[in-house]
């Protein structure tokens, strides 16, 4: 009796331990995606072009737009207010001085754009903006976008 407590103990734990792993970024096929908001409220991401080492494997994905603007609008931008701050969060820091994150009012004109703690203080100008976001980590890239009407 012993020693099948002990035998379905130790499967318990040996199935907890690779439950832990698989959900890990130690086996992740893709960077980790940014948890975007303002206010608390969510600003859905466009995750674009990715290149990312796991232990299993390694890929690069290619996601085909014409612009940043464009990948920018597969979401329906999020009504804001003026001067708000836009939160970026990753579940996983990226590596020192890698966050780069550029303002788009349009497909061609592009601002980059000063980050503090996670934070960007968004337009007081009404319109439509896109954050085009790219980060590095030890195992990869990743580049995404968000969009905003500040009205």
């Amino acid at each position: 009796m012993k020693k099948r407590t002990v035998i379905l103990g130790s499967i318990v734990v040996a199935l907890i331990v690779v439950s832990i792993l698989l959900k890990s970024s130690f086996f992740s096929s893709h960077p980790p995606t940014p948890i975007v908001s303002v206010n608390k409220l969510s600003i859905p991401v466009t995750e674009g072009s990715y290149c990312w080492n796991s232990l299993l494997s390694g890929s690069c994905v290619d996601k085909a737009f014409a612009s940043p603007w464009e990948m920018g609008h597969k979401q329906e931008p999020v009504e804001v207010s003026p001067k708000q701050y836009m939160n970026l969060f990753f579940d996983k820091k990226p590596q020192q001085g890698s966050l780069s994150v550029f303002q788009y009012t349009n497909d061609t004109d592009s601002t980059r754009v000063h980050v503090k703690d996670g934070n960007i203080v968004l337009p007081s100008k009404k319109g439509t903006y896109v954050y085009s976001i790219s980060a590095r980590w030890e195992k990869g890239d990743g580049h995404y976008t968000v969009a905003v009407r500040v009205k």
